[in-house]
């Protein structure tokens, strides 16, 4: 005999079936479903470009308040692509430790010179990885969305006030 929970699980593992077979992920950007976190990342230019900005932005935060130098750049490259460091990222962070591990085999010992270069930037830095490819920072991303937020509720404050005065 059935009871109302058994029911209600066995339809939910219907349910969930049902959105891994086809690929959907009902309307949740962000859920990863069917995907096997371990599997080989494809290494392309894009993530390799957004992997170096992370990896600048990495190793700027743990070099804060020291003088940018090659022993302090390798000092903060220690570890540095673990999944843990790229938590906001256009990619999962699994994908970015990948990407990281690549631009490190690749790139390496360029992207270290330039972070110990006190005059580059992470322009002076990425930009030959990253070529034509147009990098929006997380930060950047999220700060425009809140001010796209912002504005929306000024203007339904406006509409509101607009139909009081009508009324």
């Amino acid at each position: 005999m059935f009871t109302a929970a058994s029911a209600a699980a066995v339809l939910l593992c219907g349910l969930l079936a049902l959105l891994q077979a086809t690929g959907t992920n009902a309307g949740h950007p962000n859920l990863v479903m069917g995907d096997d976190l371990n599997k080989p990342a494809e290494i392309t230019p894009e993530l390799l470009c957004v992997s170096c900005h992370a990896v600048f932005d990495v190793v700027q935060g743990k070099l804060k308040g020291k003088r940018r130098s090659e022993s302090t750049v390798d000092e903060a490259m220690e570890g540095i692509c673990k999944d843990t460091n790229f938590r906001v990222y256009k990619f999962i962070p699994p994908t970015m430790a990948q990407g990281c591990t690549a631009l490190i085999e690749k790139h390496g010992d360029d992207v270290e010179a330039g972070l110990a270069d006190d005059s580059k930037d992470v322009g002076g830095v990425c930009g030959g990885i990253c070529g034509d490819i147009k990098y929006e920072s997380p930060l950047d991303a999220a700060e425009a969305s809140l001010s796209q937020k912002k504005k929306l509720k000024k203007k339904k404050k406006k509409k509101s006030a607009e139909k009081k005065i009508e009324l």
